[in-house]
């Protein structure tokens, strides 16, 4: 092998090897972009610091928010999910303040095994 090979085939061994360094950062900077748009996207809620909004705040979000135009369609989709998920949320609040204090849990516990023993509540699952 002459001198001007072997040069040439070191050369080639180094840009191969920047070529694959780059390659390398290029991935880790993907991964280190996608892991923080997952984060973004996908942030689990505060409940541990902050309250929730509450319904009437979620009604008047959906009417009159600032993330579309007033009487456009997507308007109307969102207000068509709030009237789906607001009565949701409503329930689901209960549920939540029920199981806050073990004193509401026993006294709901109580009424649901009265009212599973009636006629008007024969629908209810016995146990």
């Amino acid at each position: 092998m002459t001198v001007i090979e072997q040069d040439r085939s070191e050369l080639d061994f180094r840009n191969s090897a920047s070529e694959l360094d780059r390659r390398a950062q290029t991935q880790v900077r993907v991964r280190a972009y996608a892991r923080a748009w997952v984060d973004r996207q996908f942030q689990w809620p505060e409940v541990v610091d902050q309250g929730r909004p509450g319904v009437k705040d979620t009604w008047r979000y959906a009417l009159k928010g600032a993330q579309c135009s007033e009487g456009s369609a997507v308007r109307m989709l969102l207000v068509a999910w709030a009237l789906v998920t607001i009565p949701l949320r409503v329930v689901v609040a209960y549920v939540d303040w029920i199981l806050e204090r073990p004193g509401r849990v026993a006294l709901a516990a109580i009424f649901y095994t009265l009212l599973a023993q009636t006629s008007w509540g024969s629908f209810l699952p016995w146990f």
